[in-house]
């Protein structure tokens, strides 16, 4: 099977990403390698009108991926939800 590289939209607020990363034996230990191959992405944009109720969407859908790759047969896959607010830091 051919893998697909995909295309993520850095500019979203919102970025919700499922990957995994193969292990590699180097010098007889095994380590996580550092490409990642992604298995879903989901970007959005802040809906400002509305923001509160699409932050929760996001939250929940955080949590069904969580649940639906906790038993992944293919290695580790991690769920990261990066969030972009101008406002997080200041």
């Amino acid at each position: 099977m051919k893998s697909k590289t995909v295309k993520i939209d850095l500019d979203a607020d919102f970025i919700l990403q499922v990957y995994t990363r193969d292990v590699v034996c180097i010098d007889g230990v095994q380590q996580l390698s550092d490409k990642k191959r992604v298995i879903a992405c989901f970007t959005t944009f802040k809906d400002f009108e509305d923001s509160e109720e699409q932050f929760d969407h996001i939250l929940n859908l955080r949590w069904a991926l969580l649940k639906a790759y906790e038993s992944y047969c293919d290695g580790d896959v991690t769920v990261e939800l990066t969030i972009k607010d101008e406002l997080v830091n200041g």
